[in-house]
């Protein structure tokens, strides 16, 4: 069936399309429901052919070929993540992917995204090279409960002496529609979909409808007259096109594919295996996808789904310094280089007998025990949850390790008893705040200052409570607790400083939701919460004395790293306006605890958003954070005005 090469080929694409962030490729994710029906025609076709052939079905011998089609890849894949843990991996990053390592060894990748929370859609923090083994999970789990459904099903029809695959088809279908109405039911607008998206039994629509088209393949005739070969040719044109559509155009927040979309979608694959698979005639659309190239790529499309992810994860714009049409080719060759080798190299030979029964049985079990061995052994840097907010983390450099020591004190002058205390500069705020530390550490360093860096990247102000607005309700992140009210004191505490700047925002305007209550940034209400988020953040900074500088938020282009609807998100310029205002207000009844520099008329100068101010490139390639050279130009912009707050003289003793 050359033409499935074709439908694979598509349906990965689409899915790389999406998670390259290619903008015509907005519903690309519904690749992944092509393969699952795909998956469920294929597996209840053999296990068909198999029973009518020898009256009876393997499951040793089916499962034992799944192993080979599906296991070498995927060990190498983690082996490889487990290496990216080990030498590049930020503490952050560790923690996740210790989850989903271990949980991808056991294909319950799935049900640990549910658990963790990690929606598919939205993420602030850095990406997890194994986020997309979700999907994977969920038909290996197919793979391992249906065909014992099979065999029970078409074991007792037998028996009986009725149709098996009747009763079979019936089963299938009923699951099928359970399955969309639970999605449809589990489904509530304004929340996350993830529950919905991720589960096993919300997603088992699409396997059992290609299951439902297996059984009906087998059972029906052959369509001998060119009516009806036409009719069914006609209605694959027509399905492909509308498949076309629903991979282009729909977005991540519209309902309707929760609400029986994913089922229709199943159906139109479904029309287009029937037309492709015909023994007659594969009719227009079979000879398209029967084109050699579309068949090359569908031969590697699993290690094509496998590696573009960890390949997206670190061929990111700060490595390689690519933005655009430029990054899109590199992360696209090098996924097709990697997916080609292991294609090559470790699929084919195992598929075709490389590797006997008996090492088999001892070589899935060792190789089990040694990557998970590799995993908790090169995340064990990973975090716990309790200190993770607080590691000194930075976007574009190693964190910095809290606190810094305090070098010797300095005379004030030629014959002075007393001494003067090196300034100490406390930074906080989220992941722009952090991309700001490389050029204030430089700055603060020539001038014998201190830096700590406490930003903590995607999370602000609003990141700690109820939940936020990002297209779906986006939760509390766990790399967010403990809260910053209970964060920063004990950092203050500990480092004393003088100064501490403040950069947020980011996070900060967007629509909030707090126990149920909606509260949307262009309100009172939303600004009632601003404000009171703002004064607790400058009671707790001014605590021990230091000074708290405000930093005004800089303005966003639409684009990253979500699609959300540019007026109700920090991506509308009015939006950052009008928290910059509250922060001024803030900062006026602060009673000289605090103060804000201009930091949005600095690099925005224009009034809009700005790549770059004079010869310098302000922003890194992802359009939201500090470059290194645009560091360096807001921290020499920065560090002169921060001297007025200290260094503090102080007598022989003093601490």
């Amino acid at each position: 069936m050359p033409a499935l090469d074709g439908l694979r080929a598509l349906a990965v694409l689409a899915v790389m399309a999406y998670h390259f962030q290619v903008s015509w490729a907005r519903g690309g994710y519904f690749g992944v429901d092509a393969f699952f029906v795909l998956s469920g025609f294929l597996i209840t076709s053999l296990l068909l052919d198999e029973h009518r052939a020898t009256g009876r079905i393997d499951l040793r011998a089916f499962w034992a070929r799944r192993a080979r089609r599906l296991l070498p890849a995927l060990a190498l894949v983690l082996g490889v993540v487990a290496l990216y843990a080990y030498r590049a991996a930020t503490p952050v990053e560790l923690h996740q992917l210790r989850r989903d390592g271990l949980s991808t060894i056991v294909y319950l990748a799935n049900w640990n995204q549910i658990a963790s929370h990690v929606s598919y859609f939205a993420s602030f923090g850095p990406p997890s090279a194994l986020k997309h083994t979700w999907s994977l999970a969920i038909e290996e789990q197919f793979y391992l409960v249906w065909p014992l459904v099979v065999v029970c099903i078409v074991g007792l029809a037998a028996r009986r002496g009725r149709d098996g695959a009747r009763l079979l088809a019936g089963v299938a279908g009923v699951f099928a529609a359970g399955s969309a109405v639970l999605m449809a039911v589990l489904y509530h607008p304004g929340h996350d979909p993830s529950r919905v998206y991720y589960g096993t039994d919300t997603r088992a629509q699409s396997l059992l409808a290609g299951a439902v088209l297996a059984v009906v393949l087998a059972r029906g005739p052959a369509l001998r007259t060119r009516t009806h070969r036409f009719a069914l040719h006609a209605a694959a044109v027509v399905a492909a096109c509308c498949l076309a559509w629903i991979w282009t155009f729909t977005r991540d927040t519209d309902g309707w594919q929760y609400r029986g979309g994913f089922a229709c979608a199943a159906v139109l694959v479904a029309i287009v295996i029937a037309s492709v698979t015909r023994p007659e005639s594969s009719g227009p659309l079979g000879r398209v996808l029967s084109w050699a190239p579309l068949r090359g790529i569908g031969l590697i499309s699993y290690g094509l789904y496998l590696w573009h992810y960890p390949v997206y994860v670190y061929v990111s714009p700060d490595r390689v310094g690519l933005d655009g049409g430029s990054l899109l080719a590199l992360r696209t060759v090098a996924t097709f280089a990697i997916a080609g080798v292991s294609y090559f190299l470790v699929e084919r030979p195992v598929r075709r007998g490389v590797l006997r029964a008996p090492q088999l049985r001892f070589l899935v079990p060792a190789a089990a025990v040694a990557l998970v061995s590799a995993l908790v052994v090169s995340t064990a840097g990973a975090l716990p949850v309790e200190l993770r907010s607080i590691s000194a983390s930075s976007i574009a450099a190693p964190p910095a390790p809290p606190p810094p020591p305090s070098p010797t004190a300095r005379p004030a002058g030629r014959g002075a008893r007393a001494t003067v205390r090196p300034m100490r500069v406390m930074l906080v705020g989220d992941s722009v705040a952090a991309s700001l530390s490389p050029g204030l550490a430089r700055a603060t360093a020539a001038r014998h200052e201190l830096l700590w860096n406490v930003a903590v990247p995607g999370c602000g102000l609003a990141t700690d409570v109820g939940e936020t607005w990002v297209g779906s309700w986006l939760g509390v992140a766990p790399n967010c607790l403990p809260s910053w009210r209970s964060r920063w004191p004990a950092e203050i505490d500990l480092f004393r400083p003088d100064v501490v700047v403040v950069l947020v925002g980011t996070h900060e305007t967007f629509d909030r939701r707090i126990n149920g209550v909606v509260s949307t940034f262009d309100s009172s209400a939303g600004a009632a919460l601003a404000t009171s988020d703002l004064e607790q953040a400058v009671a707790i900074l001014s605590r021990r004395g230091a000074h708290v500088v405000f930093l005004s938020t800089p303005y966003y282009v639409p684009g990253w790293p979500m699609q959300i609807d540019q007026p109700r998100s920090m991506f509308n310029p009015s939006w950052i306006d009008r928290y910059n205002a509250i922060e001024r207000d803030v900062v006026a009844r602060s009673g000289g605890r605090a103060s804000l520099l201009d930091l949005n008329r600095l690099i925005d100068p224009e009034g809009s958003w700005t790549a770059s101010v004079g010869a310098v490139q302000i922003r890194k390639a992802d359009r939201m954070h500090l470059s290194d050279d645009g560091a360096r130009f807001v921290a020499d912009w920065l560090t002169p005005q921060l001297t007025r707050f200290g260094p503090r003289t102080v007598q022989p003793g003093a601490p």
